[in-house]
């Protein structure tokens, strides 16, 4: 069933009649996407990923074996592995097509991609000054 919108048209001040399907139509469109697809593009990512992890290590002078960046990078993927929302999981693989395109183009400082890389462990002191349930939370148990 078509149903009527008014819309403004490119007549000067005029309205014409644009046709669109309900709302709810609409919404639901965006969750029967193919989760195959957009693993198929994780997938991609991944790959990708891990094949430019040698030029990303050269170009910021990273003391770290290639094995050791590409766990890294696997533990980041495993991370995010039980996400299920196509739309989520479409957002997550654009946003690492981001990060890994502004390491190729060195957008990134070194110290951005240590902290990608690197484990983030509080310091003595900073541990000292924790009392037992601040020390749990930040070890993540």
């Amino acid at each position: 069933k078509k149903h009527k919108v008014l819309q403004r048209g490119r007549t000067q001040g005029g309205w014409r009649i644009a046709r669109y399907p309900p709302a709810p139509e609409m919404a639901l469109r965006a969750f029967k996407q193919p989760a195959a697809r957009l693993t198929g593009t994780a997938l991609a990512l991944f790959r990708n990923c891990c094949r430019n992890v040698p030029t990303v290590l050269t170009l910021f002078d990273v003391d770290m074996s290639v094995r050791e960046a590409r766990g890294k990078v696997k533990d980041m993927f495993r991370q995010n592995a039980h996400i299920e929302d196509p739309r989520t999981a479409a957002i997550l693989v654009h946003k690492g097509k981001a990060e890994l395109q502004e390491a190729m183009l060195q957008y990134k400082t070194k110290a951005q991609i240590m902290y990608l890389l690197e484990p983030r462990d509080l310091t003595e002191k900073q541990n000292s000054s924790l009392d037992a349930d601040e020390a749990e939370f930040f070890r993540g148990s």
